[in-house]
């Protein structure tokens, strides 16, 4: 592929424009057992093979890869059935797959090659051929202005900051998000599925699902940092916010309104999809449960439960931003 303002061009491998040389690698699965993944289902359906394996973490991931109920929140948006749609890190190709169903073309862009190669082989298997596979990253997204009504990022914004170590985690994030702002047509929608920063149980010992140290999401940035390097020799960038802290970063990137719903049991399972401004008390209940009661537990479990708080205490959102 060749611009032909500036002349730069990128190689198209297999079919597949790449528009980065290298990404390093992370996934459901090691990187050892996603090379043997691609090369079984050369020759098998994909979903047979991760039926078949023995491998705990192969089964484990199977559970969600193959749930298109990953996309559920789809039905809540007001777009034609004509959409573009981009899938920004697109992974496994579950919510693609599941995108590609109700919308007219998907742009699936992953930066990992290995799992270029595993949505290659799903896609034709599943015969999804109204979805093109694009090799790159969010910091450079190779779209023009304007080209998409839903652009996607599951799962994406914590991780974000890992791509440049140097600057601000907070900076990283806000970059990513005017990327999206930039590609979206007016009248587009940016989905965010995401953690809560401020989840009850991580008040209480609850390690983080990205860094794996408690308390670490709670507190202050500064001291995140420190207590960070003192445990893992490495600087704490898996930044996640309130529902607050969402908000506000949508809108400074320029989205004229964002609608915020906690999702249960979680973004990547959401069988539940409450408005924030609802109680969402039996659904907290149902699928995140209280913490274990000792006496400041309790205390602090009342108050919430008191002054009305819970709804801002869940496990995950799901976020939907509007460029006007």
């Amino acid at each position: 592929m060749i611009c032909q303002s500036c002349g730069s061009n990128w190689p198209i491998v297999d079919g597949v424009p790449h528009f980065i040389e290298y990404a390093p690698y992370w996934g459901e699965v090691s990187q050892s057992n996603m090379r043997e993944i691609n090369r079984l289902i050369r020759g098998k359906y994909w979903k047979t093979v991760f039926e078949e394996s023995d491998i705990p973490e192969v089964r484990e991931a199977y559970v969600m890869i193959s749930n298109l109920r990953k996309a559920n929140w789809h039905s809540l948006l007001d777009l034609d059935k004509n959409s573009m749609v981009l899938d920004v890190g697109a992974g496994s190709g579950v919510l693609s797959q599941a995108l590609s169903y109700n919308y007219a073309h998907v742009v699936a862009l992953e930066p990992v090659l290995e799992r270029i190669e595993f949505m290659k082989t799903r896609f034709q298997q599943e015969q999804r051929n109204n979805i093109t596979l694009v090799r790159g990253d969010l910091l450079n997204l190779p779209f023009p202005e304007s080209s998409f009504d839903l652009v996607v990022m599951s799962g994406v914004l914590e991780w974000v900051p890992l791509t440049d170590k140097n600057a601000n985690p907070k900076d990283v994030q806000m970059v990513a998000l005017k990327n999206a702002f930039r590609v979206l047509k007016p009248g587009g929608i940016l989905y965010l599925g995401i953690e809560n920063r401020m989840l009850m149980q991580y008040f209480f010992g609850k390690k983080d699902p990205h860094g794996g140290l408690p308390f670490v999401t709670i507190l202050p940035r500064v001291l995140a940092d420190i207590y960070s390097k003192i445990k893992t020799g490495e600087p704490y960038r898996y930044y996640l916010y309130s529902s607050k802290g969402y908000e506000k970063m949508l809108k400074a990137c320029g989205f004229s309104s964002v609608e915020i719903y906690s999702a249960f049991p979680s973004y990547n399972d959401p069988r539940d999809i409450v408005p924030l401004k609802k109680n969402i008390y039996k659904f907290y209940i149902k699928y995140i449960g209280l913490p274990p009661i000792t006496w400041k537990r309790k205390m602090f479990t009342k108050v919430v439960l008191g002054l009305g708080l819970i709804k801002f205490f869940g496990y995950a959102y799901i976020i939907f931003g509007a460029k006007r």
